[in-house]
């Protein structure tokens, strides 16, 4: 079980449980000790770590909610339905009834919470390029530009690093151009960045560089609470 979380024997859970299925399924003539003994043999190769998972069905893992901590065992994980494990567990808070009811959902359907949150990253992105307009509004107060000035200004740096990235993946990836930098889209990032400051807003060379700097710091802590937003709010409501 060391290493293993109930995200990643999910799928071997399932896995095993198919198989005896098709054991059960097989018409009652052709299970014959023979072919049992081919089958427990697969199991074997296959199925490790889920024998012991079901031996140990009362391992647990310490979950922390919001309100309290709980030992939730992996196998009530995977088997109990959501009433059920409030039951047992005595899970009383709304909000732990709902973390709880959302991470047993992201267990259960993984690629629909994936989509959900891929599907929130356009808006993510416009998000995170609002709040950008909004310090560099702050850092060139006395330069009379509108918001929408530097909204447009980031927007045409995003689609460029999202244009170089595509292309950088699939020159990479497809073509087989492996001698390409991965963090080649980020280089360019950073110097259109400082450039497209320098030459939009016409200040020296100096204050152009500290402006860029203070950007830079604010873009990732920007970037870090909105993606923890968003992400969170994809987890409560998807």
């Amino acid at each position: 079980m060391k290493g293993e979380n109930v995200y990643t024997l999910k799928g071997k859970v399932d896995y095993y449980d198919a198989l005896q299925q098709a054991w059960d399924s097989i018409p009652d003539a052709l299970r014959t000790d023979t072919s049992r003994m081919a089958f427990d043999s697969l199991l074997y190769r296959t199925s490790n770590t889920i024998r012991s998972f079901r031996n140990d069905s009362l391992s647990t893992e310490k979950v922390f909610f919001l309100t309290r901590s709980y030992k939730i065992a992996h196998q009530d994980w995977l088997r109990l339905q959501t009433d059920s494990l409030f039951q047992r567990y005595e899970v009383k808070s709304y909000w732990d009834r709902l973390a709880i009811g959302q991470s047993l959902k992201t267990i259960r359907e993984p690629e629909s919470m994936g989509r959900f949150w891929v599907g929130t990253i356009a808006w993510t992105i416009l998000c995170q390029i609002f709040a950008m307009s909004c310090w560099l509004k702050l850092l060139y107060l006395h330069r009379d530009r509108y918001l929408v000035e530097h909204f447009i200004f980031l927007i045409h740096l995003h689609s460029g690093f999202i244009l170089l990235l595509t292309i950088t993946a699939v020159l990479r990836k497809i073509v087989g151009l492996t001698f390409i930098p991965n963090k080649l889209p980020v280089i360019w990032l950073l110097g259109a960045l400082l450039l497209g400051m320098y030459w939009f807003y016409h200040q020296s060379i100096g204050k152009t560089v500290l402006k860029w700097s203070i950007f830079l710091t604010l873009y990732v802590i920007t970037l870090f609470v909105i993606f923890i937003v968003s992400f969170g709010a994809s987890f409560l409501f998807f």
